[in-house]
């Protein structure tokens, strides 16, 4: 009746979390950056949709609008206010023939201390200003 259980002792069990802890570490780094690009897409995406709004309004009054309630443009709360939304969008001009609208990041997606930037203009044409 002495029969023994096979089993790992706990020297063993802690070199495995000590090298699953340094694996986590190498690769965290990495992971950021995907983590940005994917967050940079609701930007893209939203500024697109503001574009689409400003043409339609601008076909209807001959101009585009200053503001977002004119154009029935609505993001989304960003983090700070305690939404989900990791961008705050503004528009910069617009006139009879002209808009530009930006989308700032308010999270620094990969700890370097700068923030992703992206514009578009009446043309649609996207622009990343300053990359994160």
């Amino acid at each position: 009746m002495n029969t023994r259980l096979k089993a790992f002792n706990l020297i063993e069990i802690l070199v495995v979390l000590a090298i699953i802890g340094i694996l986590i570490s190498v690769s965290a780094p990495i992971y950021n950056g995907i983590f940005g690009k994917a967050h940079a897409i609701e930007a893209k995406q939203h500024l697109q949709q503001l574009h689409g709004q400003q043409k339609a309004f601008r076909l209807e009054n001959f101009k585009y609008s200053e503001n977002f309630e004119d154009i029935k443009f609505e993001a989304g709360k960003s983090i700070l206010e305690q939404g989900t939304a990791k961008y705050e969008y503004s528009i910069v001009q617009a006139n009879e023939n002209t808009f530009l609208a930006k989308a700032e990041a308010v999270v620094d997606f990969d700890g370097d201390g700068i923030k992703n930037v992206w514009e578009i203009n009446q043309d649609g044409k996207l622009r990343e200003v300053i990359a994160d």
